[in-house]
C-alpha cells in the first residue's frame, strides 16, 4: 500500500501540472485532527477547478492516478442518487476509485464559486495556484456535526413517529412479511431511536459532542448497558427475531424518551406510548404463531 507521503505528492503533482486546476484540497478524516488514523481511511481530495463540464467531458484525464480496480462517479448515476445528470454544467462531480494496493481516493471537483458550500469537514491546503482559496477553508466549522439541541416540536416528532412506525412492523411480523417488517425498523424507527441516543449523549454533553457519520462515535458515549441494548436490537431475518428486537427498541425508547423529556424539561405523550405497546402485545398471540 502506497504512503501517505506518496499519495498526497501525486495528487499534488497532477494538480500542479494540470492547468485546469486552480487548488487541491485534502478534507474529510485525514484532516481532522479528532479522529484517530489508520491505513482504512480514504484520501478525500477537492479539486478547485474553472468549469467541471470541461474536466467531465475528457472521459481519459482520471487515468493519471492510476488504473482504479473499482470506481464510482455517483453524479452521473440514476441509482442510488436518483438524479441523474442532464448534461449541464454542475458545481460538484466526484470519482470514487479503489486501487490495486487498497488505497482508495474520492476525488470531488468543485467549481470555485462554490467551494464555501462544499467545504463540511476539516480541509489542508495542498496547493493553491492562483491564490483563489481565501477564506473559502475556513467555512467548515466543528458545530457543523454537533448533537444540536431539538425544540419541543421537533422531539415530539420523533417520538410520534418512533411509536407510529411500530405498528408498521407489528402489522408486518403479523402478516409474516419479514422483508417488510425488518425494512421499518430497520430504517424509521432505528432512526428515531439513533437520533433519541444523540440526545441522550447530548444532554449529558451540553450539546457539545460530535458523533460523526452514521453515529459513528456514539458507541464512545454510552455505558456498557446501553450499548449492549442498542446492539441486541439488531435483528436476523426471522420472525421471533424481529419481535424480540421491536420489544428492546421499544423498551429503551420509552426510557430514553422520558430521559430526555426530563433533562429538557418537554412533554411528552405517554397516551401514544400505551397505545403502541398494547397494540404490539394484544398481537403477540398472532406474531407467535410464525415462531
Amino acid at each position: 500500500m502506497r504512503t501517505p507521503h506518496e499519495i498526497l505528492n501525486l495528487v499534488s503533482t497532477i494538480a500542479k501540472h494540470d492547468d485546469r486546476v486552480l487548488a487541491a484540497l485534502l478534507v474529510g478524516s485525514r484532516a481532522n485532527q479528532d479522529i484517530q488514523g489508520d491505513k482504512y481511511q480514504d484520501y478525500d481530495i477537492m479539486y478547485v477547478v474553472d468549469d467541471i463540464k470541461e474536466v467531465v467531458a475528457d472521459a481519459q484525464w482520471i487515468t493519471v492516478f492510476g488504473d482504479p480496480i473499482l470506481m464510482q462517479t455517483p453524479d452521473s448515476m440514476v441509482i442510488p442518487r436518483g438524479d441523474p445528470v442532464t448534461g449541464d454544467t454542475t458545481q460538484r462531480y466526484a470519482y470514487l476509485m479503489l486501487f490495486a494496493d487498497y488505497v482508495r481516493i474520492d476525488l470531488t471537483l468543485v467549481e470555485l464559486e462554490a467551494l464555501g458550500s462544499c467545504v463540511d469537514t476539516p480541509a489542508d491546503v495542498l496547493i493553491d495556484k492562483a491564490g483563489v482559496l481565501g477564506s473559502a477553508v475556513d467555512a467548515y466549522s466543528a458545530d457543523n456535526f454537533l448533537v444540536t439541541k431539538p425544540s419541543q416540536r421537533e422531539f415530539s416528532d420523533c417520538c410520534n413517529e418512533f411509536w407510529w412506525v411500530s405498528t408498521y412492523v407489528t402489522k408486518g411480523l403479523l402478516r409474516a412479511e419479514l422483508l417488510y417488517a425488518k425494512g421499518k425498523l430497520e430504517r424509521p424507527l432505528r432512526d428515531m431511536l439513533l437520533l433519541m441516543l444523540s440526545w441522550k449523549v447530548g444532554c449529558a454533553f451540553d450539546f457539545a459532542v460530535n458523533l460523526g457519520s452514521e453515529y459513528r462515535f456514539l458507541k464512545r458515549y454510552l455505558d456498557e448497558a446501553a450499548w449492549r441494548k442498542l446492539r441486541n436490537s439488531y435483528p436476523l431475518l426471522d420472525q421471533r427475531s424481529i419481535w424480540e428486537s421491536l420489544n428492546a427498541m421499544t423498551n429503551q425508547f420509552e426510557q430514553l424518551e422520558k430521559d430526555v423529556a426530563k433533562q429538557l424539561q418537554y412533554t411528552y405523550c405517554q397516551s401514544d406510548i400505551d397505545a403502541a405497546k398494547k397494540y404490539l402485545m394484544d398481537s403477540f398471540d398472532d406474531i407467535s404463531k410464525h415462531f
